[in-house]
């Protein structure tokens, strides 16, 4: 059944954000992103296999650049843009020159610029080389980067063409929803009539903020209103939707961690690993899960959740144990120091009074060990700058998400121990660095699994974080609605699926 249109709600502090273009760290902006633009290839969940998207087939061919491995990937034809101009190989290469020369958001840049040797046309027009430093036995992971049109910019300096023609304004990509304004920071999405695959089913989507999640809920239960879907529902409201009979609530598989990252700097206290580990055993995860998140998730152990790849059950989390926290402050010279804890406020994941009683409780947890905790809320932009660009931090409470290729390089990397790089905990371990590029390298895939073990371990031992607990997301629809497949890190990916019962 076509025709109908679906609102869903948000919760504040959403602010649209090309990641090309600018550093952006948003959970809705990239769900809004996976309607408009689309990527070479995409890895199914449902499924458990490889999507081609804007490419149809890749092979091995022979490296000829000094890399290791080289594939050739055939581009998909018929494809245009909302803009009705043709997709071409021009816009791939385009948009890994602007990756590896220009992007703002230096993460994705460096990481590409770690893996690619070269990117060039192949023998036909549809077809593209990818050259690797490495060998990949799975290069799709690597190729998931949205594709954005190359005649936007200018070939010589990669710079827009005109200012109205900016990406951040005006998104312009090959997916099956193609942008029709913007709304108080919030997107509205029509149907790409064509689209080269299914049309939606749905006509439009729109985007709300709410400034409170009690709110949220409440807009989706009123009949008649015009929100439909709850992206996220906040455990306390789980209750009131079941007993509604109006909607539905299902839960998603979770690859967000949340955290207590420390920063490792000269002279801090933080530095000494029994240290890192005694603020482990100071806080009752278990306590804080179920007060805050409703029980929904698992205490952690390593930054490897129970769905990533590789993730090893045997492994088990320190226990909560406040009295052995203590000794060890005491005998590491940490008790009665002074600790400043930054958190977000203002955004999607420091909204509500939740993230204020999680702080709130992990600051008297070490209080009650003997250390001096002040808590800082930063809002956006200063807690970017403070967090990935200062010093003036030790503590920091925040979610870190992954992407299908679970990559943990970003976070423990010493070579990522730079201003705005995700190590903002300065944490440098050759052993880690070491296993990283073992897993990086290897080819076998029983190999790899045996890195990633070992890495979870090792990260354990040296507890550059405290691995508070992994988290469900919970999404409520109304019953008019069917969601037949929900993608488990941008939610909107296969909005094009969705329809109106009849």
């Amino acid at each position: 059944m076509k025709g109908g249109e679906l609102g869903y709600a948000e919760g504040p502090g959403f602010a649209y954000t090309n990641p090309y273009w600018n550093l952006s760290n948003s959970g809705p902006t990239d769900r809004v992103l996976t309607m408009i633009y689309e990527p070479l290839f995409r890895y199914n969940f449902q499924s458990e296999e490889w999507e081609p998207i804007l490419a149809e087939a890749i092979k091995k061919v022979a490296a000829k650049k000094g890399g290791r491995s080289a594939f050739a990937v055939t581009l998909r034809r018929g494809v245009s843009w909302h803009d009705g101009m043709p997709f071409t190989a021009q816009d791939v290469l385009f948009t890994y020159a602007y990756i590896q020369r220009m992007a703002a958001n230096k993460q994705l840049r460096d990481a590409t610029a770690e893996k690619l040797v070269d990117v060039r046309q192949g023998q036909d027009v549809s077809e593209i080389i990818f050259e690797f430093k490495r060998s990949e036995p799975e290069p799709r992971v690597q190729l998931l980067d949205f594709i954005v049109p190359a005649h936007r910019f200018n070939p010589k300096t990669l710079d827009p063409i005109s200012p109205d023609k900016d990406l951040n304004q005006e998104p312009l990509g090959t997916g099956p929803w193609k942008f029709e304004r913007f709304y108080k920071g919030m997107a509205t999405l029509v149907a790409f009539d064509g689209y080269w695959g299914d049309r939606p089913h749905l006509d439009r989507v729109r985007g709300s903020e709410f400034a409170d999640q009690q709110a949220k809920v409440e807009a989706l239960l009123v009949s008649g209103g015009n929100v439909n879907l709850v992206v996220e529902v906040p455990p306390d409201q789980l209750p009131k939707i079941e007993n509604s009979g109006s909607a539905v609530i299902k839960a998603l598989p979770s690859y967000k961690v949340w955290v207590l990252a420390m920063r490792q700097k000269a002279g801090s206290v933080l530095t000494d690993e029994r240290a890192r580990k005694a603020i482990t055993l100071a806080l009752d995860r278990t306590k804080l899960l179920k007060n805050w998140f409703g029980g929904q998730g698992e205490v952690l152990a390593s930054p490897v959740t129970p769905t990533g790849p590789g993730y090893d059950p045997s492994l088990k989390p320190l226990p909560f144990d406040a009295q052995q926290a203590r000794r060890d402050l005491v005998a590491t010279g940490a008790a009665g120091k002074k600790l400043r804890l930054v958190y977000l406020t203002g955004g999607e994941s420091g909204t509500d009074t939740r993230t204020q009683n999680v702080v709130k409780s992990i600051k008297e947890a070490l209080e009650d060990v003997g250390l001096v905790v002040i808590d800082k809320p930063l809002k956006g932009k200063e807690f970017e700058s403070t967090v990935f660009g200062s010093d003036d931090w030790d503590l920091v409470y925040t979610r870190w998400e992954y992407n299908p290729s679970y990559d943990l390089s970003a976070f423990f990397k010493s070579s990522n121990a730079v201003p705005g790089g995700y190590n903002y905990m300065n944490f440098n371990d050759p052993e880690t660095d070491r296993l990283l590029k073992a897993y990086d390298d290897a080819d076998d895939s029983g190999l790899r699994l045996s890195m990633m073990k070992q890495l979870q371990r090792r990260l354990a031992e040296k507890a550059p974080a405290t691995f508070l607990f992994s988290e469900t997301s919970n999404f409520a629809v109304q019953n008019k609605y069917v969601l037949p497949q929900v993608d488990v890190f941008y939610f909107f990916t296969y909005a094009n699926k969705w329809y109106l019962k009849k």
